[in-house]
């Protein structure tokens, strides 16, 4: 399936990155997809928190994310902040979207994005530059 940028979409078995640990609720409820390979066969997409709260009062820390408000229009259950220090990678399936984000958001965000990963680059960062 292709995916429309800014599409969020729900992804299972996800291990996070930062923790190492797998995701409790079986399935994470918001994922933006941001890049599918040139050959259709992976997609990479960053993860959604709904825990504004937590990161939102350190400055270091929303260095890595982006806010992005629900609004009627995105369709998004929270307001929630988007991790732009993991990318992840997982082979195209049929996933569903349950939300979008809107053109001038996502532009906003892949702009943040670029420059949060041209100083900390993820391990996938090379291979999607350009596919952005």
């Amino acid at each position: 399936m292709n995916y429309d940028k800014g599409n969020v979409i729900e992804k299972r078995g996800i291990i996070f990155k930062d923790t190492y640990t797998p995701d409790p609720r079986g399935k994470h409820p918001a994922m933006i997809a941001i890049a599918v390979s040139e050959d259709n066969q992976y997609m990479y997409y960053l993860t959604l928190t709904s825990q504004v709260d937590k990161y939102f009062d350190d400055p270091d820390m929303m260095q890595q994310f982006q806010l992005i408000k629900k609004t009627s229009y995105n369709m998004l259950r929270k307001t929630s902040l988007v991790n732009l220090a993991n990318i992840y990678k997982d082979p195209v399936s049929n996933d569903t979207p349950v939300a979008y984000i809107q053109p001038d958001e996502y532009k906003k965000l892949i702009r943040k994005f670029r420059e949060y990963q041209e100083k900390n680059p993820d391990e996938y960062y090379d291979e999607i530059r350009d596919l952005l």
